[in-house]
């Protein structure tokens, strides 16, 4: 009796995107200039198409449909998104990929020090107390931080159009941002946690200096009002790549 061939075939396993540590992505070739590039590529769809999408990042997309996105960007592709029906979906599936990153993108120990400087410091310290903290990241999730906080920046400064003010992108990414553990100060936590993040996004310069090295003018988020901030102090914040500093930039 002749034995039968087998046909071996080999099937490639996806590269997983979501879910897995910034610094596997970093390792497996899925960052560019510093950042993930499923960041980036729902970054620069939903500046360019829906900073005009009234309740953007508040309202969720369809369910289905992200998990379609999701699931290309897991099998090493990048999806076109729908001009007509993605944006509400693209911002869901960005929140969701911040949301995922094991461990948070600002880790347990992070947070618990950005909420005691936060709350403790004197208002005149109270900045570089926070700059201190932030400089203790890993490289990847400060990156992905400024990012984020730069990009949300631009959807704060056209609240006039999609009513998401720094106040409302912090009660929205807070959570996303900060992974608060249950327990029974679990909502006071959060809430601090929402401060927080709004704090950071009224304080842009103070969290971008490699962004804004010299004093200048910046547009308060939450009143379109034009501030003067001082020249802040950058000798104790890590330093963004130049190729991720010229990526926020071309946001500008």
């Amino acid at each position: 009796m002749e034995a039968l061939g087998v046909l071996s075939v080999c099937v490639e396993t996806p590269r997983a995107v979501f879910g897995l540590p910034l610094i596997s992505l970093r390792k497996s070739g899925q960052m560019r200039q510093g950042l993930p590039l499923v960041l980036t590529h729902i970054v620069e769809f939903v500046e360019r198409h829906c900073l005009d999408k009234t309740g953007l990042f508040r309202l969720p997309g369809s369910v289905k449909r992200c998990q379609e996105l999701r699931k290309h960007f897991d099998e090493g592709g990048f999806p076109e998104f729908d001009i007509g029906g993605d944006i509400l979906t693209s911002a869901s599936l960005l929140k969701t990929f911040i949301r995922e990153l094991p461990g948070g993108l600002i880790p347990e120990p992070q947070m618990t020090q950005l909420l005691k400087v936060y709350n403790n410091s004197k208002e005149e310290e109270q900045n570089q107390a926070v700059r201190t903290t932030l400089s203790s990241l890993p490289e990847e999730h400060f990156n992905v931080l400024c990012c984020l906080m730069f990009f949300l920046s631009r959807v704060a400064a056209e609240s006039h159009l999609n009513r998401m003010t720094s106040e409302n992108l912090a009660i929205v990414f807070g959570p996303t941002i900060f992974h608060v553990p249950l327990g029974p100060n679990m909502v006071e936590q959060q809430g601090q946690c929402n401060a927080l993040t709004k704090h950071l996004l009224d304080n842009l310069i103070h969290l971008l200096p490699d962004m804004y090295p010299h004093a200048c003018t910046l547009m308060h988020l939450s009143s379109n009002t034009a501030i003067s901030f001082p020249l802040c102090t950058t000798a104790s914040m890590p330093r963004l790549p130049k190729d991720c500093i010229e990526y926020l930039r071309v946001l500008q």
